[in-house]
């Protein structure tokens, strides 16, 4: 029962924390949008942040035709599943913010914006190069990559950069590319905001229009294959979590 003498005694928001317990779901349902197409996602650029300096000097960039036709055909599956949204918030970054506005109006909800869902920021020596030439970069002796935990720099010769940082580091958490985000770093501020929404929060449905690398390193820990493959622009990735529990769970992933 709650606390029937808390306003008594005059804590208020002690009541009404309590009496929130009450009225929040058991489960939480996060439904992960990857933001609709961009010209850079077309030209196979590395996209990132975006709002920092890139080597075109182009920054933000908005949705393409072909990814305001995802972002629509995204809220047409969530109606078709019948998917009782209480909530939309996005990354900040245009092509996020943008396709949360599209399924916003077409679902009736308002879009509330968290800069923790930005995506990771990868160096602006990388934001806006091909992805072709990045891979050459980096596969190419000598490359160079920090670890932030020892702030030492690394060189190396071979074909397979994921096994260097595995050497750095467990799962490479803490090694970034000069001047950029590590994936521990993006993880971190996506769970605050996220771990924010469950202790806050009486939504129990909520999209998350974000973006590829921050959606597969929050969802590593879930479900490690899952994490593996890459999610495609305007692809829906649908995790719950239990709240008496805190057990996060993958559901599914769907287009359409």
């Amino acid at each position: 029962m709650p606390c029937s003498n808390c306003y008594h005694y005059g804590y208020k928001d002690i009541a009404d924390n309590h009496m929130n317990l009450y009225t929040r779901p058991s489960v939480k349902h996060f439904y992960f949008i990857r933001h609709g197409s961009t010209i850079y996602n077309q030209e196979r650029r590395i996209q990132g942040q975006c709002d920092k300096s890139s080597l075109s000097g182009i920054k933000d960039l908005p949705l393409s035709d072909l990814g305001t036709a995802e972002a629509n055909r995204a809220a047409k599956a969530l109606t078709d599943r019948s998917i009782n949204l209480d909530l939309i918030l996005s990354s900040p970054l245009k092509r996020a913010k943008q396709t949360g506005e599209i399924i916003a109006q077409a679902l009736n909800l308002d879009l509330e914006i968290d800069a923790g869902l930005k995506e990771m920021f990868f160096g602006a020596k990388y934001e806006g190069m091909k992805l072709e030439e990045f891979k050459k970069l980096i596969f190419a002796p000598p490359h160079q990559v920090a670890s932030k935990a020892n702030e030492s720099l690394i060189m190396h010769s071979g074909t397979d950069v994921r096994e260097l940082h595995k050497k750095v580091e467990p799962e490479y958490d803490l090694v970034c590319h000069p001047g950029g985000e590590t994936k521990a770093e993006v993880r971190e501020r996506a769970m605050k905001t996220l771990v924010s929404l469950i202790a806050d929060s009486s939504a129990g449905s909520i999209l998350i229009p974000t973006h590829n690398a921050l959606l597969r390193f929050v969802l590593s820990p879930i479900d490690s294959t899952q994490a593996q493959i890459k999610v495609a622009n305007g692809e829906i990735v649908h995790v719950s979590v239990d709240m008496a529990t805190n057990k996060w769970k993958f559901i599914e992933r769907f287009l359409d």
